[in-house]
């Protein structure tokens, strides 16, 4: 393997990267926003705090806070660490954004790309 070959070869493995790493990140915010707009027609407020402190694979996506009971996180399909369930919005201790079907694609994440 020369110098260049090496070169070339992380190019295409950056690319390969960043394509399938964005497939990720799509995947699990569609399943936020998803589970977001299942609770908002149940009539719960949700809330959403990005993570932009670390990479996804350290911190998770963000946060997201259901206003719900024990009966509302009971219908969640397991533990899942981005999402809180939370008995009022005065249990909320952050800066996050209010969620509603119109703003649904404010859950975001921006990906750090390979370089």
């Amino acid at each position: 393997m020369t110098e260049q070959s090496l070169q070339t070869k992380w190019e295409k493995t950056k690319k390969e990267l960043n394509f399938h790493e964005q497939k990720l990140i799509d995947s699990y915010l569609q399943f936020l926003r998803d589970t977001t707009e299942f609770f908002i027609k149940r009539g719960n407020e949700v809330f959403f705090r990005q993570n932009t402190v670390v990479h996804w694979g350290e911190g998770g996506f963000g946060t997201l806070y259901i206003i719900g009971t024990e009966e509302d996180e009971s219908l969640l399909p397991g533990y899942i660490s981005e999402i809180q369930v939370l008995k009022s919005v005065d249990d909320i201790r952050f800066s996050g954004k209010e969620i509603t079907l119109d703003n649904l694609r404010d859950i975001i994440y921006r990906m750090d790309q390979w370089h």
